[in-house]
């Protein structure tokens, strides 16, 4: 089915594509990099993980409060400038880190004065996570929920979220490949030359995605158009912006949908997943060739949600089609859970219905997005979504605290029966949700 795109929607479908195969390659190169800086001490890494997730957590619906304030352009040029500044701010720490430890990081902790320095710029690493995870997520958040519905038509908004899903599906599979190859190509050069021409790469990105949407700013003039609402309680500090975001959520009638898609992310059921990796690799022997071919598999069968939801959507409508594939998801997870439970013999179908499963997901992931363009009033879309954001953030906490918790492969199983029981649980409130939507007051 083909649908020719307006100039602003190439605009900003090409501004989507550098966003996320610039954050894509930096998501794949900062582990491997830190790996190499820090060698065996895969505590520390784990640390700074968890510190980055949890700051994220807290202050995302306050930073995705500003799209409710300010002007478009100014979003998206803060979004862009937070991601610069985060990239040069872990390369600056990491270099400290590396010309002070070598192989070790005995050096660093030798004294007082040493370990000042070391906790001072492992906080300033940490900081700088946050502020790229945040960065990315008010761009992001800022375009496609609060342009696109402006630039869209709404019959056109399932056709145009449905071309970001097979961006991000692009860009996933490809970016992490050249990142890869640069890794590689430099590596006798030092861990952390690769990731200077990965920033470099991010850096140089930023110019022609600020234009491409400043141009699409300036085309428009319902963008420039100055909000006249803002949430209740904004202006009292963080802590106050933070209890009136998720207030203001909770109250929404959309909220459930929106739960219902967090709830999808504490499932350890992905060829992506890293929990799912490694069990397949230690305990059930598989390659990494097959597992690499597994997850190229998974970005294809994602790419064939994104060419049918909007084939039922014009067929059905949005409500049933997305409840449709989220119930379609439910049913490929407990199959995959009943084919990991029987064991390694049945190891190709729990694979086959782990893509199926792929396909669920992706579809109602367009589905949820639209949901949310529709049915979140300006003023509140960077505050409402800021706290949707969090609760995804949270599913992920909670799937590797249980993964921390349940330790040993032997329970791994309770994790697979855990993510089943989620994606049903996701499946249900959905549905329940989309049947009774009386008081939405949006015409689906």
């Amino acid at each position: 089915m083909s649908v020719r795109l307006s100039t602003s929607e190439r605009k900003i479908l090409v501004g989507r594509f550098l966003t996320r195969a610039g954050d894509q390659a930096w998501d794949f190169a900062l582990p491997l990099t830190l790996a190499s800086v820090f060698p065996e001490r895969i505590e520390l890494i784990a640390l700074f993980y968890l510190l980055s997730k949890v700051g994220t957590v807290f202050l995302q619906p306050w930073i995705l409060g500003i799209i409710d304030k300010w002007n478009r352009l100014r979003v998206a040029r803060c979004g862009l400038m937070i991601q610069a500044l985060s990239v040069i701010l872990i390369c600056l720490c990491l270099w400290f880190f590396q010309l002070g430890s070598a192989d070790s990081l005995t050096p660093l902790l030798s004294s007082e004065g040493s370990k000042l320095q070391f906790y001072l710029f492992g906080a300033c690493m940490v900081l700088g996570s946050v502020a790229s995870t945040l960065g990315s997520g008010l761009l992001e958040v800022a375009v496609g929920n609060d342009w696109l519905p402006v630039i869209s038509a709404r019959e056109r908004l399932v056709y145009v979220n449905s071309r970001l899903k097979q961006i991000d599906l692009f860009t996933e599979v490809t970016a992490p490949i050249a990142a890869g190859v640069i890794l590689a190509s430099l590596s006798p050069s030092g861990a952390l030359l690769g990731l200077g021409v990965i920033a470099a790469w991010n850096l140089v990105s930023f110019v022609p995605e600020f234009y491409l949407l400043r141009s699409v700013f300036l085309k428009t003039s319902a963008l420039r158009e100055q909000f006249v609402q803002q949430p209740s309680g904004s202006g009292g500090g963080i802590i106050k912006a933070l209890t009136s975001g998720w207030t203001e959520f909770v109250k929404h009638p959309a909220a459930l949908s929106m739960t219902a898609f967090a709830l999808l992310w504490l499932s350890v059921l992905s060829p992506h997943g890293v929990l799912l990796t490694s069990f397949l690799k230690s305990e059930r022997g598989v390659s990494e060739a097959a597992l690499g071919i597994w997850r190229g598999f998974g970005a294809l069968f994602g790419v064939f949600a994104t060419l049918l939801f909007p084939y039922f959507v014009k067929r059905i409508g949005l409500l049933p089609s997305a409840r449709g594939f989220v119930i379609f998801q439910a049913c490929a997870v407990i199959a995959a859970t009943a084919y990991f439970l029987l064991g390694a013999s049945f190891q190709w179908y729990f694979f086959g219905a782990v893509l199926l499963s792929r396909i669920g997901l992706y579809g109602f992931s367009i589905g949820e997005s639209e949901i949310r363009q529709r049915s979140i009033s300006e003023g509140q879309r960077g505050q409402i979504n800021g706290v949707a954001q969090s609760l995804t953030t949270l599913a992920t906490l909670a799937l590797y605290g249980m993964g921390t918790a349940l330790s040993g492969n032997q329970s791994f199983f309770w994790l697979v029966v855990i993510s089943a029981c989620s994606v049903t649980a996701a499946a249900a409130v959905f549905s329940i949700w989309s049947r009774g939507r009386s008081g939405l007051g949006v015409s689906f």
